[in-house]
């Protein structure tokens, strides 16, 4: 886990909790889950109420580029161990110990692979961003199609924490939507200055894969380190987007994204439990699993119940991670078809009264 020292204690007490819960809380029954995530209004109401007053983020995990045909971060470490083995960068025995490091900790791997190519001129850009530049290269490009899906939710701002070609296949479909790159130079003067959670804008958290700003991209653990210590990154990351305000959705996160969600939700301010009640989570986590996954996705349910994560689980046994098309195609429909009763709109009128009033 990627995590600067000043937070450790922090993340101490996180783990405590996690484990009392364990202790505290009996497994799920298989019935908890179905085909589709429960993604009701009586399981979901903030997120359906974010919608309709445009308080909506999403977030986009490598998940999603990877059903296009983008590697995932266990397929980039284990070719940039091949890659450098083949210019005698590791040993036999040193190859064979990173390629089975990668399946547990891809990113420690792609570190290390960063690292050796640095010592010897030319091969960080002959060999490493290579590498990069066509892991990140669509391949299906008829799964461009989950783009628009995601789009169709009309979020405030879409964030995304992989370097997503695929986003850029679709013209921008709000009127004012831009592209913000936080790795650019010019980043720090505009977020400074300016709110960017608006209109749909579309914002690359670890940098975009384009021509122009390979080499500004963020895959190893020191890169990841530079990026958070930076206090522009994490006043953006506090005050426009984990604030008491916005209800967040985390889509195509997968056991190797979820270390990065984590990170950016400690990220979000030292006092999170003091803004976001706990019977009240404002942040939504897509989480597809096996049927023999049952016990890990109550124990990830758990974990992230911390973070005021709420996991909507969903079977992929028969269609894999494509599922994600249909998933997203019925909580569209159901947001759109959503009508608020009466009893809510007063409801809501009041909260806002009483929070005007204070």
């Amino acid at each position: 886990m990627i995590i600067l020292a000043g937070k450790r204690g922090r993340v101490k007490k996180i783990e405590r909790e996690f484990y009392k819960n364990l202790v505290e809380n009996n497994f799920m029954n298989n019935n908890d889950i179905e085909s589709f995530p429960d993604i009701s209004y009586e399981k979901c109401s903030e997120l359906y109420n974010a919608v309709q007053e445009d308080r909506l983020i999403v977030f986009i995990g490598a998940g999603v580029s990877r059903l296009t045909g983008c590697l995932g971060w266990v397929e980039l470490a284990k070719k940039l161990v091949s890659e450098c083995r083949k210019r005698n960068l590791f040993t036999y025995i040193q190859a064979e110990f990173l390629l089975s490091e990668a399946m547990n900790n891809p990113r420690k791997t792609i570190s290390i692979c960063n690292e050796k190519c640095k010592m010897k001129k030319g091969l960080v850009d002959s060999v490493y961003y290579k590498v990069i530049k066509s892991s990140i290269s669509i391949k299906k490009r008829k799964k461009l199609e989950i783009y628009r899906l995601i789009l169709q939710l009309k979020a405030r701002a879409y964030i995304t924490t992989n370097i997503d070609a695929g986003i850029f296949q679709f013209n921008p479909v709000v009127t004012g939507q831009k592209i913000f790159n936080c790795t650019s130079l010019g980043f720090k003067d505009v977020v400074t200055n300016q709110n960017i959670i608006k209109d749909g804008n579309i914002i690359f958290l670890h940098g975009r894969g384009d021509e122009q700003s390979i080499r500004e991209t963020i895959f190893s653990v020191d890169q990841y380190i530079e990026h958070y210590r930076k206090e522009y990154i994490n006043k953006f990351l506090k005050e426009q987007v984990f604030n008491n305000k916005n209800v967040i959705l985390f889509i195509g996160y997968g056991i190797n994204e979820w270390e990065i969600l984590e990170y950016l939700v400690l990220n979000a301010g030292e006092e999170i439990s003091q803004k976001i009640p706990k019977k009240s989570p404002n942040r939504y986590v897509l989480a597809p699993i096996f049927s023999s996954e049952i016990i890990k996705s109550e124990l990830d349910k758990m974990y992230f119940r911390i973070f005021y994560i709420q996991t909507l689980p969903y079977f992929i046994d028969n269609q894999g991670y494509d599922k994600l098309f249909e998933v997203l195609k019925n909580l569209n429909k159901n947001i759109s078809n959503y009508k608020p009763k009466t009893s809510e709109m007063f409801n809501k009128i009041d909260e806002i009264v009483k929070d005007e009033s204070e």
